[in-house]
């Protein structure tokens, strides 16, 4: 077993993520065929969506009044990320 797991497992997830890339094209050339049909650029559609998750602004306003820790600790419970990944995404505020 190597340090990423065995080599049945990194095929598996090779594979998931050639089949993840793939879909992701498909869903793309969907959007864009419905974008043309109505007449819509896919930068307006871009435009429209989400800039940033829900939790974005509490965990700014927490960093701000309270420090980092309590903001990461939000993070964490509203994401699901790890300690680590919360604590950057915590830092790019």
């Amino acid at each position: 077993m190597g340090l990423f797991g065995n080599d049945d497992q990194i095929r598996s997830l090779t594979r998931q993520v050639t089949d993840l890339k793939a879909q992701v094209q498909r869903l793309t050339a969907v959007v864009e065929l419905l974008a043309r049909e109505q007449g819509v650029s896919t930068a307006a559609l871009a435009a429209v969506a989400p800039a940033e998750e829900p939790w974005v602004d509490e965990a700014r306003r927490m960093k701000a009044e309270t420090g980092p820790i309590a903001a990461i600790k939000l993070v964490r419970e509203r994401t699901g990320m790890g300690l680590r990944e919360a604590k950057e995404a915590v830092d790019r505020l």
